[in-house]
């Protein structure tokens, strides 16, 4: 590796091949999550940092294996940036779309209160407009009808906009039942075939000899 390629941008298959050669691992980035990554990058700086204190510095900083190491952790990087983006746009994303279905709970609001004026102040006046120009027996008759539609119309608005609320809410994660989100955090990954990771970071990057060791040397000793 030159130390030109330290300025390509990384690319996560060009990573994996680097881990799987010479650390006997890949990383499912699929299910990585910034928790895990953040703790192999730690990993990943503990053993620069060791080479660049080490004796054979000068040496072990021009190595591939030294190279590679920090190829690996500009990776990580740069996807734990990318990953950060995503979620920020993620989250915008559902404000959005909660403030449109929320937007729909205030439609079937605003719907009962117009319905609530018509019973309450148009229906009064239309029927005395009617008993007035038509007749009693007519206008008892409309006023009859019409508030048996409008407390239909007034229920069905106020069922609707009470389902459309809870509808608003469990999709906002208030509604849900605490059993379902059991397990669905960053801290299941705990368990994870990647569990070992740590640990293999921990061996390969803590062997002073290969830090100290000369340009391609290291990269044998970790094998």
């Amino acid at each position: 590796m030159k130390l030109t390629d330290m300025n390509k941008k990384p690319n996560y298959t060009q990573m994996n091949n680097i881990f799987e050669s010479r650390f006997g691992f890949t990383l499912d980035f699929d299910k990585m999550s910034l928790k895990k990554a953040q703790r192999i990058t730690a990993s990943l700086t503990e053993a620069i940092t060791k080479i660049r204190h080490s004796s054979g510095i000068h040496t072990s900083e021009k190595s591939s294996h030294y190279m590679e190491i920090m190829l690996a952790r500009e990776s990580l990087t740069t996807w734990m940036r990318e990953k950060r983006r995503q979620i920020t746009e993620g989250e915008v994303g559902q404000a959005e779309a909660l403030l449109a279905a929320r937007d729909i709970v205030d439609s079937l609001q605003q719907m009962m209160e117009k319905v609530g004026k018509i019973q309450n102040e148009q229906l009064p006046a239309l029927t005395d407009t009617i008993r007035d120009q038509i007749g009693s027996q007519q206008s008892d008759s409309y006023k009859q009808q019409m508030q048996s539609i409008m407390t239909t119309v007034s229920e069905a608005l106020s069922t609707a906009r009470d389902q459309s609320d809870i509808a608003v809410r469990t999709l906002s994660g208030e509604e849900t039942p605490r059993a379902m989100k059991i397990g669905s955090d960053e801290g299941s990954d705990e368990g994870s075939d990647e569990s070992g990771i740590d640990s293999d970071l921990d061996d390969n990057f803590g062997a002073s000899d290969a830090a100290a060791g000369g340009s391609d040397a290291a990269g044998r000793e970790l094998r």
